[in-house]
């Protein structure tokens, strides 16, 4: 009921400035035609040449702008400039953040590249800064603007329209190091009823480049993305902002693929528009960039068996084999474990369990194989939001129940618990999971570590979406009590569910991560 209110305080405050979104925006455009695919954003741009480089400034800028090739036309609300656009006759004054998109008019008519540069004004950011600018009619019109309030939210439509734009990537000390074409669309469920949407950057040849490639997540191995996602928090975005990342951080020893994560700061045609977690994409090409399979020769699933890619017959053969031992047909579990990543399932499903993740298992599911013979199925971890919400929430009770088996995931998960030797294997591991991976002192230095990140930023963050500081930081609280109740409830839970006698309890290391409890 809190959470309600907080998002129907926050809509009912963007809606009130909505109106001033849209400022004389200019004609639509078209998009550019020659995109880099990367490098440094330099204030000489062949046939253009801007006198200050984009970035932060402390003192009034008088911006100039020159060219022997025709006359420049330039444009302040992200739109692409033409030959209606203002005529650039002297410097530009530039005291406020402002998005300068400016081109040379030939004097046959022609028109050149566009070139953009952004100018942050006032204290810096401690956060790496995505700059987007497109049309502002595109953006911001309350009838077809694709961040409008109505796109998504309760009574109003779903737009999945996708727009041309342009990204730049700046480093925290304000530094230009990467700019792209890109398609621009809001992407979420729920989510988009959030007044802040959540924002898809495409790489597509129509855009810009084939792929985005520059460093965006440190730890990444792999420098080249199809897709990147702005995301708003989703379900989280009254809360802590934060949490489906965090528990990323918390996974990343494991044996589970989760996305990248990286907290920014957004501005939309230089206005600004909060923090963002910058996401990669659950898709063929992050499992090839991964695990070195190719994007064509693998099969995505999601929730009980919906195609993403690829085909879905092995999972079918796999399912049929589950259940001829769930009736007691088959003992043949050493098959099973040839065509499952028994470690990857169990870590899966362990964390699950910890998180308290109440938006699954009938949400939430994604579990990929590369084809062949040898191929394993894994399951991604993806979607937190919903987690870290009740410490005494009963997950394993939940899982183990005959309502939930049907879900193939959980069917195979249940299944699996029949086998004494399996059920051996996952109640150690679990063990080992509570006292490592999520043992307290862990779990609550990953949240404060992620909250101090976005603390600084926090204040503005909040003050744009009408939003409290102090409701924030009683919420990152929750999360570290979360934290220091819940392995208390999940060992009880546990030796309820698996029904472990005293010498298994002791045997599989339950007692010792009770007695660090102590």
């Amino acid at each position: 009921m809190l959470l309600s209110m907080v998002i129907a305080a926050l809509l009912w405050a963007w809606q009130e400035g909505q109106n001033r979104r849209i400022a004389d925006p200019s004609p639509p455009g078209t998009s550019e035609k020659k995109i880099e695919e990367g490098g440094q954003k330099m204030t000489e741009e062949g046939e253009l040449k801007f006198s200050s480089a984009p970035g932060y400034f402390v003192e009034p800028l008088a911006l100039e702008l020159s060219s022997e090739d025709g006359e420049i036309r330039y444009t302040e609300d992200g739109s692409e400039p033409d030959e209606s656009s203002l005529l650039y006759e002297g410097p530009i004054k530039i005291e406020d953040t402002v998005v300068i998109r400016a081109r040379v008019i030939h004097r046959d008519g022609a028109m050149g590249p566009v070139h953009t540069s952004a100018y942050w004004a006032g204290e810096k950011h401690q956060l790496p800064i995505v700059s987007v600018t497109a049309e502002p009619e595109e953006l911001w019109s309350p009838q077809t603007g694709i961040l409008r309030l109505s796109n998504g939210a309760k009574g109003g439509d779903r737009d999945d329209k996708r727009i041309a734009g342009y990204f730049q990537w700046y480093e925290p000390d304000g530094t230009l190091r990467y700019e792209a074409g890109a398609g621009i669309r809001v992407v979420g469920g729920e989510s988009r009823e959030m007044p802040q949407k959540s924002i898809a950057l495409y790489a597509k040849k129509k855009y810009g480049p084939k792929r985005f490639e520059y460093p965006f997540f440190p730890d990444a191995a792999d420098d080249r993305y199809d897709k990147l996602v702005l995301r708003n928090g989703g379900q989280d975005f009254a809360r802590t902002h934060m949490l489906d990342g965090l528990v990323g951080l918390l996974l990343k020893e494991t044996e589970i693929d989760v996305q990248y994560y990286r907290p920014v700061v957004v501005y939309v045609n230089g206005e600004y528009y909060g923090m963002a977690n910058l996401r990669d994409k659950i898709s063929d090409k992050f499992l090839e960039r991964r695990h070195n399979v190719k994007a064509d020769k693998l099969d995505l699933l999601e929730s009980s068996g919906t195609v993403k890619e690829g085909s879905r017959e092995a999972f079918d053969t796999l399912m049929e084999q589950v259940e001829q031992l769930r009736l007691g047909q088959s003992r043949d579990y050493s098959s099973l474990e040839r065509k499952i990543d028994v470690d990857n399932l169990f870590d899966y499903m362990i964390a699950e369990l910890f998180i308290a993740n109440e938006d699954w298992p009938d949400h939430n599911i994604r579990y990929w194989r590369p084809q062949g013979q040898e191929g394993k199925w894994r399951w991604i971890f993806y979607d937190a939001d919903l987690s870290f919400l009740q410490a005494d929430y009963p997950a394993a009770e939940r899982i183990m129940s005959n309502k939930m088996s049907k879900y193939p995931s959980i069917r195979l998960f249940q299944v699996l618990m029949q086998e004494p030797s399996l059920r051996e294997r996952f109640l150690r591991r679990f063990a080992f999971r509570l006292e490592d991976t999520f043992s307290v002192e862990r779990v609550q230095s990953v949240i404060r570590e992620a909250g101090k990140e976005l603390a600084p930023e926090m204040p503005r963050h909040a003050e744009r979406w009408t939003d409290s500081v102090d409701r924030w930081e009683a919420a990152v609280t929750e999360l570290e009590l979360f934290a220091e109740q819940r392995t208390g409830y999940i060992l009880e839970e546990l030796r309820r569910v698996f029904d472990m006698t005293s010498a298994e309890w002791e045997t599989f290391g339950f007692a010792d991560v009770e007695k660090k409890l102590q």
